[in-house]
């Protein structure tokens, strides 16, 4: 039995390890259907569980939403209590911080949940949207009941130190607790993982 971990101040406890999801749906990048198929996805997700992993991060543009409501049908099947992330893309031209309420509205959708347990933002675009209007939207999700917490994903340290956003701002109400970034156990070449404890 791993011991859990909490994600910053948020309700959220889980294993010390996650797993990642995009190879679940995802044709272009992982060929889905045609290198393997949902019997491995299922023979994945059940070991995993076995194993006694229970977060499970998927994103929007994973499969573009195909990964999301496969781990939605995954988890609303098995009898464990899974934990779920996702993720904005801050694609570029698709309209600043505004766009990302319809973005998790698209993928609470995909998803079946009217709140998800873990939110990020995928990658840094600051051209696109920056970190303090990101943080302040996600403010507004985690204070409306539609995420139990938030973080972001494949930020470097120095990119977290330069542009979080300072206690006083808007954002600050909502801290990110959780940075994802690369970690494959097989090539042994990891990043480490940057935890950030919301205070």
């Amino acid at each position: 039995m791993y011991s859990r971990v909490r994600l910053g101040q948020s309700p959220v406890e889980v294993a010390p390890l996650g797993v990642g999801c995009w190879a679940w749906g995802d044709k272009r990048y992982w060929r889905y259907e045609e290198a393997y198929g949902p019997r491995d996805v299922i023979g994945a997700f059940e070991a995993s569980v076995a194993a006694e992993l229970d977060l499970f991060d998927t994103a929007e543009v994973y499969g573009w939403g195909k990964s999301e409501k496969i781990v939605s049908a995954l988890a609303r099947r098995s009898e464990a209590n899974v934990v779920i992330a996702t993720k904005y893309a801050p694609l570029s031209g698709r309209g600043g911080a505004r766009a990302i309420h319809k973005g998790l509205a698209g993928s609470l959708k995909r998803l079946g949940l009217l709140r998800v347990d873990l939110y990020q933002l995928h990658w840094a675009d600051f051209e696109e949207v920056s970190i303090d209007d990101a943080m302040s939207a996600f403010a507004e999700i985690v204070h409306a009941g539609q995420a139990s917490a938030v973080g972001v994903s494949n930020f470097r340290a120095a990119e977290i130190g330069k542009h979080m956003p300072p206690r006083q701002s808007a954002a600050s109400r909502s801290p990110p607790i959780r940075c994802t970034t690369h970690c494959c156990i097989a090539r042994r070449r990891s990043t480490a993982c940057s935890m950030l404890a919301a205070s």
